[in-house]
């Protein structure tokens, strides 16, 4: 015999699509510009403005944003770059199209970001950049991490793939470093499909980024660029973030309720300044 449920949950089901979205995607083919164009710039804009950055770059993906940042920066081979071991392929794939080496250093258990003590541990001559990641959307220690980065002089490039309107002490994550980093995958919490963003306060970063984003650069460049459809799905999703993040708040405190008393299972809270 098979017991009835105890309780059913009506559980948000993601992406969440509807008729503005499709109607806005409409809106591109009729417009016969599919290409990066005014929809992209309108997102880069927007999307600048609500992270706090002087500057927003878009792009394929944030695979794509990775490697452009190390290139930004002129990692190359033989140079180090610092990375966490707890995250997606790509916050390393990206150091070695660099030709560059990717060393680990350990997480520690609150964030499951980079432990800061073990990034600077990891420092050596050879370190050219540090790739912090807020994972699942919990920010790393990143001011601790941005100060061991400061004191040795070395850039700091935010993984904040899964942390779009995540915050700390009031500061959007990825406007701590030289650049952070978004994704805009279909199961990130902005979907366009695919796509990813660059932001930054340095405006000679931002140039170069969007020198070697297309190709046609005498340096050698790239095939990076952002559709129109994910310029204006962007800007849809970016204005349902604070809803849709709410939505995965109460998500987040109904199963910590659920599994709080459970001896082998615990809970990452929130801690108070995020």
């Amino acid at each position: 015999m098979v017991s009835s449920p105890i309780k059913k949950v009506s559980w948000p089901t993601w992406p969440q699509f509807g008729d503005e979205e499709a109607q806005a995607v409409a809106s591109v083919v009729r417009s016969q510009q599919l290409f990066a164009a005014t929809q992209v710039k309108q997102f880069e804009h927007d999307f600048a403005k609500f992270i706090g950055s002087k500057r927003a770059i878009g792009i394929g993906n944030a695979t794509q944003g990775l490697h452009l940042a190390l290139a930004a920066l002129d990692v190359g081979e033989g140079d180090e770059v610092i990375v966490a071991p707890c995250s997606w392929i790509s916050s390393s794939s990206c150091v070695l199209m660099q030709n560059a080496v990717p060393v680990f250093a350990d997480i520690e258990s609150e964030s499951l970001g980079l432990d800061p003590v073990a990034v600077e541990k990891a420092i050596t001559p050879l370190t050219k950049a540090i790739i912090p990641v807020h994972i699942l959307g919990y920010p790393a220690r990143i001011a601790e991490i941005c100060e061991v980065a400061k004191a040795h002089g070395i850039p700091v490039i935010e993984d904040a793939s899964h942390a779009p309107g995540a915050s700390v002490n009031g500061k959007m994550v990825g406007s701590f470093g030289a650049m952070g980093v978004f994704s805009l995958q279909q199961r990130k919490t902005i979907s366009t499909g695919d796509g990813g963003v660059i932001c930054t306060d340095d405006d000679a970063l931002a140039d170069r980024l969007c020198r070697l984003r297309p190709f046609g650069d005498p340096e050698l460049s790239y095939n990076y660029r952002m559709t129109e459809f994910a310029g204006i799905l962007g800007q849809i999703g970016l204005r349902k973030l604070t809803a849709h993040n709410e939505e995965r708040a109460w998500a987040a405190h109904y199963l910590s309720k659920v599994f709080d008393a459970h001896p082998k299972v615990r809970i990452r809270h929130p801690r108070k300044h995020e």
